[in-house]
């Protein structure tokens, strides 16, 4: 696995657990009215970086499928 790709899914890890840490917060109601709209909208975008980086993730794989069942 290259260094690149190492730092991605390291970086990917990182960015869904703290999306799992504001998600608990909220659950837990331990967060405060000012904290919480900032921590909501960093929340979503973690969420939307994360779709798009499972997109792109899928989009990877199905070209693997498409290029091995070519061969």
């Amino acid at each position: 696995m290259s260094t690149t790709r190492k730092k991605t899914d390291a970086s990917l890890a990182k960015a869904f657990e703290e999306l799992e840490k504001i998600v608990a917060e909220f659950e837990t109601g331990d967060i405060d009215l000012e904290k919480g709209i900032p921590r909501f909208k960093q929340g979503l975008e973690l969420a939307a970086g994360l779709k798009k980086r499972l997109r792109e993730l899928e989009n990877e794989i199905e070209e693997i499928r498409s290029r091995s069942i070519e061969e």
